[in-house]
């Protein structure tokens, strides 16, 4: 099983219509803690996924890469 130190992240994704034309709603479930996100819209779990890789970014670990 991956660590969870912020360098993984696995979720289920469902998406769900009610219109034909209508907007998407989304349901987002991280596998490794069950923990679920539900979304209006398509939109809100795009800003939600950008914002936790930008929290991911702040805690990853310094790059051991020399030569940049």
């Amino acid at each position: 099983m991956p660590k969870m130190d912020g360098t993984y992240h696995a979720f289920l994704l469902r998406l769900q219509r009610f219109h034909k034309q209508g907007e998407w709603r989304v349901t987002l479930q991280n596998v490794q803690t069950d923990e679920m996100f539900r979304f209006a819209n398509e939109m809100e779990m795009v800003k939600h996924l950008l914002q936790l890789l930008a929290e991911s970014r702040e805690i990853e670990p310094s790059s051991t890469n020399e030569s940049e």
